[in-house]
């Protein structure tokens, strides 16, 4: 077979929803007109007004390298430690933060990271549908545990009781995707515990990756806490395009937990620049 094994993998990973995106029902209908299409993350609104004009604006180039390769500059990198920072409580340096195309590739930077190829990963399901993909192409072995039902909280037993040898990630998702569930400041804390108690029993590190694309999309009051701040070897996931209304452009960041030892955080912050590059240029585009 001319395909590698890791990406036919992922390509049976991803099957059932690659046939409903383009073969179902759904894939006829969902641009049609008064359809409101809740399954990807599109937006039912034009984008903001401040986001077109920032794109506009910055669509006319001011010098020779307005256009020009870009990585995690210095500027957006201060900004999101700030910003960042103060929301989730966090003492973030600029140096913790990579900017990325999306939580996407966010999340694939954190993959390969933390993963050799046989380490085993866990999440919670029901999942947001790519997590096996591309811990497939990265030839990583998911290892999934249902959520608790009625109200789909972490299942902290289940997740102790997947932890083996080989896991080295556990990946979480709060707001959820899809069930909305917030996880308590004391689910987390419980989390976090159980985590070093599974380290010191296995005998190396499990790291954290925190998606947290929808943490600014809450209601009624709803606080949210960061797995980040009671765990230290997290890693946060983030993409903007869900709060302003265009995925398409692709923009968000990996961040490092602050409170993770310097030697971990050091050797993280070290290969960011090396993964992006070796992981298919992972930097947005000049405008964004």
């Amino acid at each position: 077979m001319p395909v590698s094994s890791r990406i036919k993998a992922a390509d049976a990973a991803f099957a059932p929803v690659k046939r409903f995106y383009f073969e179902s029902r759904y894939a006829e209908r969902r641009l049609e007109e008064g359809i409101n299409d809740f399954t990807f993350g599109n937006p039912h609104e034009l984008p903001l007004l401040g986001v077109v004009k920032a794109i506009r604006d910055r669509a006319i180039p001011h010098d020779k390298n307005w256009y020009a390769y870009k990585t995690s500059e210095e500027e957006p990198q201060a900004f999101l430690a700030e910003h960042a920072g103060r929301e989730l409580g966090l003492d973030f340096e600029p140096r913790d933060i990579a900017l990325t195309t999306g939580a996407f590739a966010a999340i694939m930077v954190a993959i390969h990271q933390t993963l050799d190829a046989g380490d085993e990963a866990i999440f919670s399901e029901p999942a947001w549908f790519c997590y096996e993909s591309m811990l497939a192409a990265a030839q990583a072995v998911p290892r999934k545990v249902p959520l608790k039902r009625p109200n789909f909280d972490l299942d902290l037993a289940a997740i102790d009781a997947a932890i083996g040898p080989k896991t080295r990630l556990v990946i979480v998702n709060s707001p959820h995707n899809p069930t909305g569930r917030i996880y308590s400041r004391s689910a987390l804390e419980e989390l976090a515990e159980l985590l070093e108690r599974a380290s010191a029993r296995i005998g190396h590190r499990i790291y954290l990756l925190s998606d947290e694309p929808y943490r600014r999309l809450r209601f009624d009051d709803l606080g949210f806490d960061s797995p980040a701040t009671v765990y230290p070897w997290t890693l946060i996931s983030y993409s903007y395009g869900k709060v302003l209304l265009s995925p398409g452009q692709r923009l968000g960041y990996l961040a490092i937990s602050p409170l993770m030892p310097s030697e971990d955080r050091d050797s993280f912050r070290e290969s960011l620049v090396s993964a992006q590059m070796a992981l298919g240029w992972c930097f947005p585009n000049a405008i964004m």
